[in-house]
């Protein structure tokens, strides 16, 4: 993520912004119900949402049963 990360020109007085995003990764592994806790701006939500969506692929939550789904919280920390 740090390599392809790109710090959107909607703030030009940022010099650091935080994207908490809250999504649900499902038994398959597919990320679904992406959604942002905090964000300075909409242009920070789509980067950090790509970079989610474009990302590794994700490992489903396990049990003693099998697969699960499971929400997940990540920090995005965008740096100039």
């Amino acid at each position: 993520m740090e390599q392809n990360i790109e710090f959107p020109q909607e703030n030009e007085d940022l010099k650091r912004a935080i994207v908490v995003l809250k999504f649900k990764v499902t038994r398959t592994g597919e990320i679904k119900e992406v959604v942002a806790l905090k964000s300075p701006g909409e242009a920070f939500t789509r980067e950090a949402a790509r970079l989610l969506m474009e990302g590794p692929s994700w490992n489903p939550a396990s049990t003693d049963k099998g697969t699960k789904d499971e929400s997940v919280r990540m920090r995005i920390v965008f740096k100039k």
